[in-house]
């Protein structure tokens, strides 16, 4: 009696043992399907050609990576020597992307650098004299991190290749080397070529050190994604006699296999299969990647926008709208140019009548000069003209200098334009004679032109040349403000009020000279 009931107990005892053992091997399968089952999506970016330290390999990784990462499933978008914008703008639709869900890939191999404890990712179009542009010219790591965050789909994978030697460090005032940490979100993965402070080597062949031996493990089967980056690590150690040391940092919760166990592919299959049956009763619920860029641009008055959607999305069904976007915001951008010249022309014209009409001065309209209508009523040394010439301002013009000689003969022609006759006049030029202790006057009254020494006194007029005016006022002016005339009357009549009675003057001289600038009865300029 006894060995019949014993066999029972054992077969009892085995087919418990089985049971459990094929739950066992189930709920496995269930975990290793939940982290890598759905989408895989890919940013992958390289890029070499940097006007300054151009690098050899960045971008036959990228293409090598690409290539790898379409053999594994990963729907990839690849730049190669891309610049600051469309960086910036690829990560953000990458971002959207990844919000259907699956696992997010993003690899970057070219320079990068560390600046106050925060990684920038540098484009090839970068201008960085300085420590403090690496912010605007660059992009920092943690942006690829953040669209990985609020995309909340899951698993997310960042592969940095980009700790070479920083390009800019002569400019530099801290020098540090390599990239710092990253505080990995939740359910991401992120990989260094080296250890955090350390460079990596750019490799001798067709392809660097780190990303060589990342390919030939990412291809190897049933290999966790922890353990795929412990073989590179050992390689790349082992090539590098240990100066090159890979590092990542993990805070994912369940497993991802680049190339699954047969027994997921079989199970993924059978999932796929029963979402097929299941499409006739049910639609997928899914916005398209030119849908989701559209919704974000489609009020923009920006060009950029629409020639980026144009360039990623040429044979989408918006494609014609953005085009038609595109033409109507050039159209209108022209007008508004056209406009804003026309304004600015009209603007300098007004500027340049108001300071021709002001009084105690004189244009002439053959040469383009300002004169001084009225001559100081005394004499001056030649360095002292040069002084007072310097320091006038008047009709509101700082360019007033002491006349050249030419200028000085030319003038002698059209004296009448000061409607006052000149009788025993000579007048100081800037002109050196061939002794520097001398300098050319003119004497109006004789038509003649002679020399003297500087410390001797002579008349002064000063001039000033309008083509530099409007040059300067057209350079300085940005916005044209609008004046009617009466407030116009009101400003130049609380200018005038400003100005001091000429009878208050002590000196003679400048009280002369003040009466003789009265443009009205009730306004009038005092020399300073």
């Amino acid at each position: 009696m006894m060995k019949p009931f014993i066999l029972i107990l054992i077969f009892l005892f085995l087919g418990t043992q089985t049971s459990f053992s094929q739950t066992t091997k189930g709920i496995s399968k269930t975990s290793s399907e939940t982290a890598s089952g759905g989408p895989r999506t890919a940013l992958v970016i390289g890029n070499a050609r940097y006007t300054t330290a151009p690098l050899k390999n960045p971008v036959n990784d990228a293409r090598a990576i690409s290539s790898t990462l379409k053999e594994l499933g990963f729907q990839v978008t690849l730049l190669e020597d891309a610049g600051q914008k469309k960086m910036k703008r690829a990560i953000d639709k990458f971002g959207r992307t990844i919000r259907d869900g699956g696992v997010g890939l993003f690899y970057f191999s070219g320079h990068g650098m560390q600046v106050d404890g925060r990684n920038y990712l540098i484009p090839v179009d970068a201008q960085v004299d300085v420590e403090e542009d690496v912010e605007y010219e660059s992009v920092e790591a943690g942006r690829v991190l953040a669209k990985m965050k609020a995309a909340n789909n899951g698993m997310n994978l960042v592969i940095l290749d980009a700790c070479r030697n920083n390009p800019f460090a002569r400019s530099f005032r801290s020098a540090s080397k390599g990239l710092a940490t990253l505080n990995a979100p939740s359910g991401t993965f992120i990989a260094y070529a080296t250890s955090p402070g350390s460079v990596a080597s750019d490799g001798t062949g067709d392809n660097g050190l780190y990303t060589g031996e990342l390919i030939k493990h990412m291809k190897t089967p049933r290999l966790k994604l922890e353990e795929v980056f412990k073989r590179v690590r050992s390689s790349v150690q082992i090539k590098s006699d240990n100066k090159q040391v890979p590092w990542d940092a993990s805070s994912l919760t369940g497993d991802f296999f680049f190339v699954p166990p047969q027994e997921q592919l079989e199970q993924q299959g059978a999932t796929v299969s029963l979402s097929q049956s299941s499409a006739s009763v049910e639609a997928p619920k899914t916005i398209r990647a030119d849908e989701s860029a559209w919704k974000d641009i489609e009020n923009s008055e920006d060009t950029e926008d629409f020639r980026f959607f144009l360039e990623e999305f040429s044979e989408s069904p918006l494609a014609k709208t953005a085009r038609f976007k595109l033409k109507r915001l050039e159209r209108k951008q022209a007008k508004n140019q056209k406009a804003n010249q026309n304004m600015q022309e009209e603007f300098s014209k007004r500027k340049l009548a108001e300071i021709i009409t002001t009084p105690g001065t004189v244009f002439d309209v053959k040469t383009g000069l300002f004169w001084e209508k009225y001559i100081y009523p005394g004499k001056m040394t030649w360095h002292m003209a040069k002084s007072y010439c310097a320091g006038l301002t008047k009709a509101n013009l700082d360019n007033w200098i002491l006349p050249s000689k030419t200028q000085l003969r030319n003038l002698a022609e059209n004296t009448e334009i000061f409607g006052e006759s000149w009788e025993d006049t000579h007048f100081w030029s800037s002109t050196n004679y061939a002794d520097s202790t001398q300098a050319w006057f003119i004497n109006y009254f004789n038509n003649t032109v002679s020399h003297n020494y500087k410390d001797t006194k002579s008349h002064v007029r000063c001039v000033s040349d309008s083509k530099e005016v409007t040059k300067n006022f057209d350079s300085k002016t940005t916005t044209v403000p609008k004046m009617e005339k009466e407030e116009a009357k009101a400003t130049k009549m609380t200018q005038c009020a400003k100005w001091s009675d000429c009878n208050m003057i002590e000196e003679y001289d400048e009280r002369l000279y003040c009466k003789k600038l009265v443009g009205n009865k009730d306004c009038y300029e005092i020399i300073n």
